[in-house]
């Protein structure tokens, strides 16, 4: 009937029931609206980023909810980076959801970069270690000019207009 006050979590978080009203029906159309009663809900602990049903039991009736769950760890953007031919690792911004402290690579994540070569989308994956459990897939572009090194003729037309020739 009412959800609880709380329904944005970060990893890790435990589930909090504080304000959660529920309505009970009865059989003959009458209705009571309850609240702070031993809900039995699961999960309590919210492992996993994105959006969570929440399943809630009561004396033998179920109904369920939905919360936000944040991951405990997240990326500034990249900005987009100029080509150079070699491998490209930006400086990579990673902080605390929770603290907003920024944190620390090999100590609190790991990077991994793909795809950062050539011209286009580069691909990083941060995987949180130690206290921190979330993995954040991000990208970042690379652009820039490249200079033609050769030129090559594509297809040749089966017919040549007149005074043309093939050389």
């Amino acid at each position: 009937y009412q959800l609880p006050d709380k329904t944005v979590y970060v990893v890790g978080d435990k589930l909090d029931t504080t304000g959660l009203q529920l309505k009970l029906i009865y059989s003959d159309g009458s209705s009571k609206i309850i609240s702070n009663y031993a809900f039995d809900c699961t999960p309590t602990l919210l492992k996993t980023e994105g959006m969570q049903t929440i399943t809630l039991t009561y004396l033998g009736f179920t109904c369920t909810f939905d919360v936000k769950v944040l991951g405990d760890i997240y990326v500034e953007h990249i900005p987009s980076q100029n080509y150079t031919g070699s491998a490209i690792v930006p400086e990579i911004k990673v902080y605390s959801t929770a603290t907003d402290a920024r944190l620390t690579e090999g100590v609190d994540y790991t990077v991994s970069i793909r795809n950062n070569i050539n011209i286009g989308t580069a691909y990083v994956t941060v995987t949180g270690k130690g206290d921190y459990e979330s993995v954040v897939n991000t990208s970042f572009n690379i652009i820039g000019d490249v200079e033609i090194s050769k030129i090559e003729i594509y297809s040749l037309p089966d017919k040549l207009a007149p005074g043309t020739f093939r050389g």
